[in-house]
């Protein structure tokens, strides 16, 4: 349906422009650097050049995707109405390069460049475009492509492009399945008296009655989760953490134990299961691949193809290319910990291209927004607060058609005082999110 023509060809343009028409516009786009080819064509022309024709569609290039290896780039901006643009030119049909702004920000560049890193050896959001310009709540990737939709339905009048339409994706991380249930004796110990110690009775007594059987477990959330969905015909998604070995940071209960390896079971005949990897796993990617096998040995179910990392702890390019070569084709990973909103600038999934290799790879990313425990413990945000910003999110990704993932903890939905409210919240939202969305 459309074809572009290019002065060269490169994997930078071929991964984004079949992104950006392919699954964002849903048209068919040809690209080629032969001038006869593209003048003969009776497809709508596109021309990716820095010379002008009478009736092609110009987009003006940079030069960014005509590029190989990784230099200290810093993008130029220009404001468009109340949008912000990459690479802005003053020629051409659009009022900057959408294919090199698209680019930088789907391949996440600015990370492969010297960057701070938070306590947990993660990127600091504060180093990225997104949060220092001020864009981060907004897709505006997404906003950039129905930009030049209408620039392109402007320009070729009999065009015509499928409509896109809203999905919701709820996710849950399991990193701790029980409060205190299906642990070791010496765990239960050790927690009362811990309890005790810290003149917090109330923390020990719920330990008790929950052993007892007097209480549920406080973080026990999965039948309460179960009905919901049931309700509003959702699909989530249960990512479940299988650590072998206890840590400061993998203190799930062990895969091993049948309690957990019921819960799992339960969860893979009705949901998709996703893989959480372990802390220790991060930094070994022989325990990456066991942990994947174990999880795919109690699903019974197949192969485990998607994952979340624990901590949303990865690092470019090592982290996805370890996920590939353990089988892993869907990571949900790309989001910050510190911050809500759209690391990667879009709310749509999308292949990784490896900036290292300079190619396209079949692992799909699927961006969140929206997770409980950076509002809670980072931001120190209630419930009632979190609903309220979670609502705008989820405006910014219906009205552009995309995917709203987003990221709860079993624990923050279970039952336990510190996080009352969290709950009745979410059920509000859910109840939003499941109504059908109608242009205005």
């Amino acid at each position: 349906m459309f074809i572009l023509l290019s002065e060269a060809l490169s994997p930078r343009l071929e991964y984004v422009a079949s992104h950006l028409f392919g699954e964002m516009l849903g048209v068919r786009l040809r690209i080629t650097q032969d001038r006869t080819e593209w003048e003969a064509s009776d497809e709508f022309r596109i021309l990716y050049t820095r010379e002008a024709h009478s009736d092609a569609f110009r987009i003006v290039p940079d030069g960014l995707l005509h590029e190989t290896g990784i230099r200290p780039v810093k993008p130029s901006m220009a404001i468009c109405g109340d949008l912000p643009v990459l690479f802005p030119a003053y020629e051409g049909d659009l009022p900057f390069d959408i294919l090199s702004a698209a680019f930088y920000l789907l391949t996440r560049y600015e990370e492969y460049l010297p960057h701070r890193i938070d306590a947990f050896g993660r990127y600091d959001h504060r180093d990225s475009l997104a949060w220092t310009v001020g864009f981060l709540d907004r897709p505006v990737v997404d906003i950039w492509a129905a930009m030049l939709q209408e620039a392109l339905q402007r320009h070729f009048p009999s065009a015509s492009f499928p409509k896109r339409f809203f999905r919701f994706q709820p996710t849950y991380d399991i990193d701790i399945a029980w409060a205190h249930r299906h642990r070791s004796l010496f765990r239960t110990i050790s927690g009362a008296f811990s309890s005790l110690l810290k003149a917090r009775p109330a923390d020990a007594f719920d330990r008790v009655a929950t052993l007892l059987g007097i209480r549920p477990d406080p973080y026990d959330a999965y039948a309460w989760l179960d009905s919901i969905h049931e309700r509003h015909a959702s699909a989530p998604l249960y990512f479940f953490l299988v650590a072998g070995s206890m840590s400061r940071y993998d203190r799930n209960i062990s895969p091993d134990h049948p309690e957990m390896q019921s819960l799992i079971a339960h969860h893979a005949r009705r949901f998709r299961i996703g893989l959480h990897p372990s802390w220790a796993s991060g930094d070994d990617a022989g325990l990456l691949s066991r942990e994947a096998a174990m999880l795919s040995e109690l699903t019974d179910t197949g192969p485990v193809r998607h994952s979340r990392q624990h901590y949303l702890r990865f690092k470019l390019p090592e982290t996805y290319r370890a996920l590939i070569c353990i089988g892993i084709t869907d990571d949900h990973s790309m989001g910050y910990g510190t911050v809500n909103g759209f690391r990667a600038s879009t709310c749509t999934p999308f292949r990784w291209y490896d900036l290292g290799e300079e190619r396209g790879t079949g692992l799909v990313v699927h961006p969140f927004c929206f997770m409980d425990a950076t509002v809670h413990h980072e931001l120190g945000i209630g419930p009632d607060m979190a609903l309220s910003s979670l609502l705008g999110y989820l405006e910014e990704v219906r009205a552009v058609g995309g995917v709203l993932e987003t990221v709860f903890h079993n624990s923050m939905l279970g039952t336990h005082p510190m996080y009352r409210g969290w709950r009745e919240a979410y059920a509000d939202f859910l109840e939003v999110a499941g109504r059908p969305y109608r242009d205005a």
